[in-house]
């Protein structure tokens, strides 16, 4: 079984504990998560460990991507984008800012109490690849104090770990001031509270709509119509091209005859 099969069932990401301490992370840094799409957010953005050979090498940093296209298909391209971008290394890549929920996550990480994780993260064979990883980036990284750089480069997993979350808690109050919505728009920490729910009327049908992306404009019936519509309409104009295109053959071939 892959280690990162392992992680999603029953290790550091594990499926059934890791979206409560994420939302937990949330609830902390932007208010409680209402919005039931973030909830999906929460359960899906590691989903794409469970295919992984690895959890910070080249497999494993790909592993924004299932999560994201399922997003992505369920709510839109704004929640895939959400996921894509709650990795650090991935936003590095496409050169776009963390997410929201890219601090969350690392806040989760945080907030997750050694007695659950080491246990976990032992079991699955995750965490002396961690512990490795995390001394290669600290060797690099100027952010670490002096104390945190001695317990990351312990080789008792309680030290590592407290050394590590302290640098984590801190590395989320240092970025928390700063973060990208839906659509790439920076927002600022005073702007919190406006970016928590948003209340719309629907543009076609008029009734009071909420909702946490700055985007929206219809109710959730309203939005479903208008898509179908538009489908139906691209099919319609497709059609007729095809049947304009097999009428001009026609009479180019009857002319040719």
């Amino acid at each position: 079984m892959k280690v990162g099969t392992k992680s999603v069932i029953g290790g550091a990401h594990c499926f059934l504990l890791h979206p409560f301490f994420v939302a937990w992370g949330w609830a902390r840094l932007f208010g409680f998560p209402r919005d039931v799409r973030l909830w999906f957010a929460f359960a899906l953005h590691d989903i794409g460990y469970v295919v992984c050979g690895d959890m910070d090498g080249p497999s494993g940093e790909r592993h924004v991507l299932l999560g994201a296209r399922i997003m992505g298909w369920l709510f839109g391209p704004a929640w895939e984008d959400e996921c894509l971008r709650h990795s650090r290394y991935w936003s590095r890549r496409i050169g776009l800012p963390i997410s929201r929920l890219c601090l969350a996550d690392k806040l989760a990480f945080a907030l997750t109490p050694s007695w659950l994780y080491l246990p976990m993260a032992g079991w699955t064979g995750e965490l002396q690849e961690y512990m490795v990883r995390s001394r290669e980036r600290q060797a690099g990284d100027h952010g670490f104090t002096v104390e945190e750089e001695r317990l990351v480069r312990s080789e008792v997993p309680e030290d590592w770990l407290r050394g590590l979350q302290s640098y984590t808690l801190r590395w989320v109050e240092r970025h928390r001031d700063k973060w990208t919505a839906f659509g790439g728009v920076t927002v600022e920490a005073s702007m919190y509270p406006q970016m928590k729910l948003k209340h719309y009327d629907c543009a076609d049908c008029g009734i009071p709509c909420k909702t946490t992306s700055p985007n929206a404009e219809r109710c959730r019936k309203c939005a479903k119509l208008r898509q179908g519509r538009q489908s139906r309409e691209y099919q319609q104009k497709m059609l007729a091209r095809k049947r304009a295109a097999r009428k001009q053959t026609d009479v180019e071939r009857g002319a040719a005859a």
